[in-house]
């Protein structure tokens, strides 16, 4: 007896049209790599015309997410209201600076990618795709990548940190698909994303790609569902842990063990943090409601000489130090709702542990160092949620026929 399932042409018409993300995932891989060489060979985009090409493009980007999103016809629940919250507390923190547009603009670019590619994941085809063409483009940057080198700007490299953070993204990818495809390929990329974190150095790289392993065993992240309530509560949690983890250290450790050198494992647990968190603390005292713009790079902190601070090392504080208050909360709030989104019952879109888990694992690498405020990170970031979202949905179910 053969037994077969018919599918209408439309259905199968509908099921092989691209979903709306896809065309933007390509185009964020496609920019990666351009900003990278862009910006080192031009040794950085503090010059105003590399800097207002950046700029932008950026905004192109952001506009074209938004358009997508809109055309998607499915409820929005208040997200868009949540991010207009948000996009008028950083036009008025940035009227009152009169600096930090590019800011403003990676910040719409990461609530507007997270909001289209949960509200419109990936096809399975589509996440095998952009998965390589994702690898390709990480692999033409660390080819430029001076291991090793302080001043990589300088050098037209790429430095050690950002190419552990590439590799961390890799990892995180071919973790998910080796689950998934169940292939030996996958598991020869994620070995070789580990031990080239040994040779590149990155603590937190390498802190964070072992975390999401970990993590993924603990909760089982590809067989269950968190709740709205218990999603949206993570990521305000871990919010507000980055300013209280910057305060400790800073405030209460590092006085404590009298303002000296503790080592562990032979290097120093206080690695200049210290100083620049409590600088940074001091600014968001001075500067609370509306921050400083990027003025917080341009500071004088530390015996009269001048040097980055890269937005505090650390992302809540960077930016609550930067762009004050009303924009924290409004950020922060906003990425919390878009996130728990799909875990409501009623939700189109039924997903299980992964997205979330690999935002709380971003959350928890970002206290040490900043990730939505630099192209360096949130493209990376932005790729490999798209890819990981399209993998973590419930949803998407195979047609098969039978015979």
């Amino acid at each position: 007896m053969i037994l077969s399932k018919t599918v209408s042409d439309s259905k199968v018409k509908s099921n092989r049209k691209h979903s709306k993300s896809f065309a933007i995932a390509i185009v964020l891989i496609i920019f990666m790599p351009f900003y990278y060489y862009f910006a080192l060979l031009t040794h950085g985009i503090e010059a105003s015309w590399p800097g207002n090409i950046i700029v932008s493009i950026t905004l192109l980007i952001d506009i074209w997410m938004l358009y997508r999103i809109c055309s998607v016809k499915k409820p929005l629940n208040g997200a868009l209201g949540l991010f207009i919250a948000f996009f008028v507390s950083a036009i008025i923190s940035y009227l009152v600076t009169l600096s930090g547009i590019h800011r403003i603009l990676m910040f719409a670019m990461l609530l507007l990618g997270v909001l289209l590619f949960l509200r419109d994941p990936l096809h399975h085809n589509e996440t095998k795709f952009l998965f390589w063409l994702f690898v390709a483009a990480v692999a033409c940057i660390l080819f430029r990548t001076a291991i090793g080198t302080e001043d990589a700007i300088a050098s037209n490299k790429v430095n050690p940190n950002s190419g552990g953070f590439l590799l961390a993204m890799v990892f995180c990818l071919a973790w998910s698909m080796m689950f998934r495809e169940r292939k030996v390929l996958f598991v020869i990329i994620g070995i070789l994303c580990v031990g080239l974190q040994l040779v590149y150095n990155s603590r937190t790289a390498l802190f964070g790609l072992l975390l999401f392993g970990f993590i993924d065993i603990v909760l089982r992240i590809r067989k269950k569902r968190f709740s709205f309530n218990s999603v949206f509560c993570i990521m305000i949690v871990l919010a507000i842990m980055g300013i209280l983890i910057a305060v400790v250290y800073s405030q209460i450790l590092y006085p404590l063990m009298g303002y000296g050198q503790v080592k562990i494992f032979g290097k120093d647990i206080f690695t200049g943090r210290q100083t620049i968190w409590d600088f940074t603390l001091k600014s968001i005292r001075e500067h609370f409601w509306f921050g400083v713009g990027s003025r917080l790079n341009e500071q004088q902190f530390h015996e009269g000489y001048y040097e980055l601070i890269m937005n505090a090392h650390n992302q809540p504080l960077g930016t609550l130090a930067a762009c004050g208050i009303f924009v924290f909360v409004t950020f922060y709030f906003a990425l919390a709702h878009i996130l728990a989104q799909p875990y409501k019952k009623n939700s189109p879109n039924k997903y299980n542990r992964l997205p979330v888990v690999f935002f709380m694992v971003i959350m928890m690498m970002s206290y040490f160092d900043i990730y939505f405020m630099s192209l360096y990170n949130l493209l990376p970031i932005l790729i490999a949620f798209s890819i990981l979202a399209g993998t973590g949905n419930n949803t998407m179910i195979k047609r098969e026929i039978k015979s």
